[in-house]
């Protein structure tokens, strides 16, 4: 990539450049700790939601433990031991996930 600066210094075109890199080569935002849901018959150890709100990540946690994936999301299930690790994920668009560990109360 050419990035062509009239009467700028190298220095700002190089800082320049480095911008435009950063923001295309961007790390995608932190996973947030959500506050488990209360789900009836469950205790949900842990919660969190990456692109989404913690309040839309008990919604899809919730609805994953009672009916499977919400619609345009998919998740996946793995026991260990007594605990679920469920991992959600939205289907095509943006990538918003959802991660959760949960047992029989």
């Amino acid at each position: 990539m050419r990035i062509a600066v009239r009467g700028a210094s190298a220095s700002v075109a190089a800082a320049a450049a480095v911008a435009v890199i950063g923001a295309v080569g961007a790390a995608p935002a932190s996973a947030a700790r959500c506050a488990p849901p209360a789900v009836s018959g469950f205790d949900v150890a842990s919660l969190h939601a990456r692109g989404i709100d913690c309040h839309e990540a008990q919604q899809v946690a919730v609805h994953a433990i009672r009916n499977g994936a919400p619609h345009g999301w998919s998740c996946s299930h793995r026991r260990h031991g007594h605990y679920v690790a469920t991992a959600c994920h939205t289907i095509g668009g943006p990538r918003h996930s959802v991660d959760l560990t949960y047992r029989p109360a």
